[in-house]
């Protein structure tokens, strides 16, 4: 624990000394936010239900995008080589990336939450505060598997476009920057089958009141992302030591 603890410390350090990255990455999704959602947050419970989905799209943008393509970066770094050969566990450095990438995901959500209640009629109590940034770590449970597992199978060339490919259009389907009855049907049939429309269902349920049925479907398939995720990841992670050390 204590090795973890200066290795999530120092990554953490390396992030903060480069603030054109840190600043636009933890903003992103408040800009997003301000220009899409807090005009048409009317009322307290529409309000509440788009800060929440934008929550979401903060943890999915931050976790995924953000630190997929960081992965991929990291593959062609020759310090990245250097780390790959100290005296630690062979699954150290994911666990410390996926801990870095909760932490600006729950600060980019954070910033989200602040600008809701100080622009809009959005309201929560402490216990619906807890519920909500409970679910948020869910959410990092399962895109930091996803987002590693991208950036060990694409190249640092392809990250970018790729993730945009995957991204954008994922968060849209899912329901995350529109309310999901308001896609086109087809769409709205075809959210079903993403990891994002579950994950915003879960969002949205911890923001409903108490009286509203849980639902553990999508609770059920987000962890059953979380492990496919997972297992592209290990498989990934796998694959790039066989490939560095022949």
């Amino acid at each position: 624990m204590k090795l973890l603890a200066h290795s999530f410390y120092f990554q953490l350090i390396e992030l903060l000394r480069q603030p054109g990255y840190t600043i636009p990455t933890l903003a992103f999704p408040s800009l997003f936010y301000f220009l899409f959602a807090v005009p048409e947050s009317q009322d307290p419970s529409q309000a509440t239900f788009m800060t929440g989905s934008f929550c979401a799209f903060a943890i999915f943008g931050v976790v995924f995008f953000q630190f997929g393509i960081g992965t991929a970066q990291d593959r062609a770094s020759k310090w990245t080589l250097y780390v790959r050969t100290l005296p630690a566990p062979p699954w150290f450095p994911l666990l410390t990336r996926a801990l870095i990438a909760t932490l600006i995901g729950l600060l980019s959500a954070s910033l989200v939450i602040l600008l809701g209640l100080w622009l809009t009629p959005a309201t929560w109590s402490a216990m619906e505060l807890f519920q909500l940034y409970g679910t948020l770590i869910l959410g990092c449970l399962c895109f930091a598997p996803m987002g590693i597992a991208f950036g060990y199978w694409v190249s640092e060339k392809t990250a970018l476009p790729l993730a945009n490919l995957i991204y954008l259009p994922l968060s849209y389907i899912g329901g995350l920057l529109t309310p999901p009855q308001m896609l086109p049907e087809a769409l709205h049939r075809a959210s079903q089958w993403t990891p994002t429309r579950h994950y915003g269902e879960l969002v949205w349920a911890s923001t409903a009141p108490a009286s509203q049925n849980y639902p553990w479907e999508s609770l059920i398939i987000v962890f059953g992302f979380s492990i496919l995720f997972l297992i592209f990841t290990l498989v990934g992670y796998r694959r790039e030591q066989v490939l560095v050390w022949n």
